[in-house]
């Protein structure tokens, strides 16, 4: 099968470190693996660009400047499999599909992306289905976020959920979303994990105590210092912990708007010499990090919207991490309560500092819960993914 799979979100680049650039890169990579031949075209900064795998072909576009010039050249891009688009186009989407034109295909796959109907302009032109992958609801997250989105956005968002063949969710909570926009057949698929890529993480940690007398528990969160992820409530379970007694130290992996306040927030609670901010680090470089994990965090503030899939859930299950999350209903889709992971209610601050504190005494259990969430991750790695995807997309 040929994909033209397309993403028009100047904010989801190729070789950006946020958890909707990794997806990106791991689905297109994982279709290409069973067997597509697949045509990728997203923006990309310059920064850096995955490795093509044998079937995959990136056509990196550059972000636009205001005035619709490329910006900063891609010096990595230029390897086997990539082609670097530089244009000179008015608007992202006039970008992407100025980039994605002349390429054949059996169907278009697009990340949906607020203002964009490129991939239902592709289809349409080809002849081909448009199927639609769905992360959020865009709308109402950049008028909660940011501003409201304009008329024209939000009618390109509806042309293109109608317009498509199938759309493919990855939470339950997105199915009424997406059919009230519009959508027809629409599909629950969650997100995935690169299994082997944390295989040295779980192969570390079956050959090692995980902590000695008198070690700190080493405590991970990793992602986006955005409201929706309780970074703040993090810091203060942690340090009520810290409190009671408990021995941890904590790493927080990622960067974002309000990193900084974080930090002060840190001082403030009295607790930097137990906490370390590493800002964001390159996705190869997580399985090197977690595997000093004894338990990794996914906390969420009370009255989070539940449509989230996150990536970091099965990643740190790859890894072996004993994991402590927020209750919600993707995460109980997806883990045992008790067996595979930790469960606390969101934005329950007390009950996160209980659950770190019994983790950081009871090593038995972390291992435990360690290894049978591992043994989940394996269920879910983007291999199954793109075999249900391609499924979907035969016509």
């Amino acid at each position: 099968m040929r994909v033209l799979a397309v993403c028009a979100d100047p904010g989801v680049p190729l070789d950006g470190t946020k958890g909707a650039s990794v997806h990106l890169r791991a689905i297109w990579t994982a279709l290409a693996r069973e067997g597509c031949e697949l045509h990728g075209i997203a923006f990309h900064r310059g920064v850096n660009m995955p490795q093509p795998v044998p079937g995959l072909h990136l056509r990196p576009v550059r972000p636009m400047t205001p005035s619709g010039g490329g910006v900063s050249s891609a010096p990595r891009a230029q390897q086997a499999g990539v082609r670097t688009a530089s244009l000179a186009t008015p608007t992202p989407v006039q970008a992407i599909l100025a980039a994605a034109r002349g390429i054949a295909a059996d169907v278009v796959f697009e990340r949906l992306a607020l203002g964009s109907d490129a991939g239902l302009t592709l289809a349409r032109e080809l002849g081909v289905p448009l199927v639609v992958e769905v992360n959020a609801p865009l709308d109402e997250e950049a008028a909660r976020f940011r501003h409201a989105p304009s008329a024209e956005d939000l009618e390109a968002l509806k042309r293109t959920l109608a317009g498509a063949y199938r759309v493919q969710v990855v939470s339950e909570a997105l199915l009424p979303w997406a059919r009230t926009r519009g959508a027809r057949d629409v599909r629950v698929l969650p997100n995935g994990v690169d299994y082997d890529l944390f295989a040295s993480a779980r192969l570390s940690r079956a050959e090692r105590e995980l902590a000695g007398e008198g070690v700190p528990v080493r405590v991970v969160f990793a992602g986006s210092f955005k409201p929706w992820h309780d970074v703040d409530g993090l810091l203060a379970a942690f340090a009520q912990a810290l409190h009671a007694g408990a021995n941890l130290e904590l790493e927080l992996i990622g960067d974002g708007r309000l990193r900084g306040a974080s930090i002060d927030r840190a001082q403030a609670l009295g607790i930097n010499p137990r906490t370390r901010f590493t800002g964001a680090i390159d996705h190869d470089r997580m399985p090197e990090r977690l595997q000093w994990a004894e338990i990794a965090v996914a906390p969420a503030p009370a009255g989070v919207d539940p449509y989230f899939s996150p990536l970091k859930l099965p990643e740190y299950a790859a890894a072996g991490c004993a994991i402590i999350a927020a209750s919600l209903p993707q995460v109980r889709e997806l883990f045992r309560d008790g067996e595979q992971i930790v469960l606390v209610p969101p934005g329950d601050t007390d009950a996160l500092a209980r659950e770190l504190g019994a983790l950081a005494s009871d090593a038995p259990r972390r291992r435990r819960l360690g290894e049978a969430a591992a043994a989940r991750a394996a269920q879910l790695d983007w291999s199954a993914v793109a075999r249900q995807l391609i499924e979907w997309m035969r016509v």
